[in-house]
């Protein structure tokens, strides 16, 4: 049900493992990588013929305003924002982040008796932002997903590789 956008071009900006993470854009490229993702989202959406009633997506909210510009800016749903039915009409989703886990949360967790996993932390925001849409309903998707850690966590969670006995 869900189609991710395999574009070689427009994926290049998430090639690295830690792009599109908060840190990356709190680097000095950050002003580049903004710009980059704005360009991204109107190709996408164009190239999809996404209606503006038929579309969302996310990043961190401090880079909001320079991604979604005034054109996408109602389209924005925080990434880690709780699950609502307010979005299952909703076919074509960008998640423009590269999610991990806040560095309290990991010390926390460190040394309980399980081990707290990072990847699986950072697939959960991914998987519940997907299902605020259409597929909710069973409906099919497409996804712009331009982190490569993201899309291979995606891919890895589609094949079974995580277990959650």
């Amino acid at each position: 049900l869900i189609e991710v956008l395999d574009d070689k071009t427009l994926n290049m900006c998430g090639k690295n493992e830690f792009d599109l993470s908060a840190s990356y854009f709190e680097s000095r490229c950050k002003t580049v990588a903004r710009e980059t993702l704005r360009k991204h989202l109107n190709t996408v959406m164009a190239r999809w013929g996404a209606k503006t009633s038929d579309r969302m997506f996310t990043c961190f909210k401090a880079d909001k305003a320079d991604i979604a510009n005034s054109r996408y800016v109602r389209n924005w749903i925080p990434f880690n924002a709780c699950a609502v039915n307010d979005y299952a009409d909703i076919h074509h989703v960008a998640y423009l982040v590269n999610v991990f886990p806040p560095p309290t949360l990991v010390k926390a967790a460190k040394g309980k008796e399980t081990e707290f996993d990072e990847d699986v932390y950072s697939l959960s925001c991914l998987v519940q932002f997907i299902f605020r849409s259409a597929i909710r309903k069973g409906e099919k998707i497409k996804l712009y997903l331009p982190s490569a850690r993201m899309r291979g966590l995606l891919f890895r969670f589609l094949d079974g590789e995580f277990d959650y006995e």
